[in-house]
């Protein structure tokens, strides 16, 4: 629940704003098919979907029957999560026995250098695995993947393995007849065009679990982790929260602050500026509709004749329970400089130059108000102004 609490100082400020959360994954659901499927390790099917290895994965639809059908299939049995289809992965076998599969597809477009993106896919596991794991994620790579063989993708280095988007608390996904959820926040380094999923850990560094042969289940369980893929999802972030399986920010009754400026004669141009802080709600950096008409008057300041002149140092700001909260998760790390660059880019977007805009992150070591009431904490998570 969220409340806003108005103080009336001395201005007045509409537009709106809209997250933008268009999914960077051509084809997410497999619906989109190019030839005819008959059989398995026909991944390269549906639509800008292929495999980096030549053991190809597989791709189920309700179109065909037996082997590769929906919801029946060699594998066992499961409804889509979202439309007809899905795909199918070999993420673990006991010992590396088996090779794995992976799928991989081409981004939409290339990604921002510093920009916090959402990956987000769902599993279930098949019911004739004998096993379960964890490490099931996504990497994210500049150039697509072509791997000789039916060798497995397994990385080495320390950097490799930290660029794979894994489940927060990288669990094993044991649902046979439900879907689970993978996802988790990263920022891209810039330029990432290409997408893979699959498991890129080694064996040894692998949890897995052994599970009983589902009573209902006709011939042999097979000893394997093999999942069905369905609805892959890859978007900007405006908020960390949006990222389902990020840990949800602690309901309670916060307060967003608004201080509304009246202009009064006498008041120069540097002043309703400098008094036009905006502020957000708790660990959040997207900029609340409640502030569209101080952004839209600030922006009038700033492009008017006198303001023309004017360059500012755009200070981002958080409270002290914010700054305990940034701790304990590392995707709001940065969140004083996020919210400036947010209000940066806005008086972009609105005919403000870049160049006459310095972003400067303060974290909780400039606090407006030191107060223990929450109206007075919310005064603390704010982006401020100062004329150069």
């Amino acid at each position: 629940m969220k409340r806003i609490v108005i103080v009336t100082l001395l201005i007045s400020i509409g537009s709106s704003f809209a997250q933008d959360d268009n999914n960077l994954v051509s084809n997410p659901s497999f619906e989109s098919l190019k030839g005819k499927l008959k059989k398995q390790k026909q991944i390269a099917v549906a639509t800008n979907w292929e495999s980096p290895t030549e053991l190809s994965a597989d791709l189920f639809s309700s179109k065909v029957k037996e082997i590769v059908g929906v919801p029946k299939n060699i594998y066992g049995k499961e409804t889509p999560y979202e439309g007809e289809n899905y795909a199918g992965i070999v993420a673990l076998s006991y010992n590396n026995k088996e090779p794995r599969t992976y799928l991989q597809t081409e981004l939409l477009g290339a990604l921002k250098k510093g920009t916090q993106y959402c990956l987000k896919f769902n599993v279930s596991l098949a019911d004739k695995s004998k096993y379960s794991s964890n490490n099931i994620g996504g990497y994210i790579t500049q150039k697509r993947f072509e791997v000789e063989g039916k060798s497995d993708i397994i990385f080495d280095s320390q950097k490799d393995k930290n660029r794979v988007v894994k489940h927060p608390e990288n669990k094993t996904f044991d649902a046979r007849f439900s879907w689970e959820t993978v996802c988790n926040v990263f920022t891209a380094s810039g330029k990432e065009k290409f997408l893979i999923i699959g498991n890129f850990f080694n064996f040894k560094e692998c949890k897995f679990k052994k599970l009983k042969k589902p009573i209902d289940l006709m011939g042999q369980q097979i000893p394997v982790a093999y999942y069905y893929i369905d609805q892959v999802e890859l978007f900007v972030l405006d908020n960390a929260e949006d990222c389902d399986c990020i840990k949800k920010v602690e309901e309670k009754d916060r307060i967003l602050f608004h201080k509304q400026v009246v202009a009064e004669g006498g008041m120069s141009i540097s002043d309703q500026v400098k008094y036009s802080t905006i502020y957000f709600d708790w660990v959040k950096y997207s900029i609340d509709e409640s502030m569209s008409i101080d952004l839209k008057h600030l922006v009038d300041l700033l492009v008017s004749e006198k303001g023309k002149a004017l360059n500012l140092i755009v200070q981002g700001h958080y409270g002290v329970e914010e700054a305990r909260f940034i701790e304990e998760n590392e995707y709001l790390k940065d969140l004083d400089v996020k919210r400036a660059e947010k209000i940066k880019a806005y008086l972009i977007e609105n005919g403000v130059s870049a160049d006459r805009m310095e972003v400067v992150g303060k974290g909780k070591d400039a606090l407006s108000n030191e107060g223990t009431e929450e109206y007075q904490k919310a005064q603390n998570r704010m982006v401020d102004f100062i004329i150069k």
